[in-house]
């Protein structure tokens, strides 16, 4: 039999991203053996935000590395999560989970103190 279907989630910078020749050999087992199995999920997560994570992907592009397009990319440290649905370009948002992370609290209050408070220390 072939292999099972598995999730294989995985950190990017310092553990994915970082060694080039390491990150070809697991992108290669990846299509070699799950990308066509039905079921088979790749994840990234990253303290990065989407537009942070998009420069990561085009600077390991540009010197030539192949960062698999994952299904799920998890973003700011597990705030955000994003589907990378077949036959679109674009990420989608995780309307649910967006949902569950604005109760409580207003991010934009939140942004504020927080430069408030970098802008005390100088």
């Amino acid at each position: 039999g072939g292999a099972s279907e598995v999730l294989l989630m995985t950190d990017l910078d310092g553990t994915l991203c970082g060694d080039d020749a390491a990150l070809e050999n697991l992108n290669n087992y990846w299509l070699d053996h799950h990308v066509a199995k039905r079921g088979s999920v790749l994840g990234y997560s990253t303290g990065r935000e989407m537009p942070n994570y998009l420069n990561l992907v085009q600077q390991l592009t540009d010197r030539g590395v192949n960062l698999i397009r994952p299904d799920v990319l998890v973003t700011c440290d597990g705030t955000q999560v994003w589907w990378f649905d077949p036959g679109s370009e674009e990420p989608r948002e995780d309307a649910v989970w967006a949902e569950k992370m604005s109760v409580g609290w207003d991010r934009d209050r939140v942004k504020a103190a927080f430069h408030r408070s970098i802008a005390r220390l100088g």
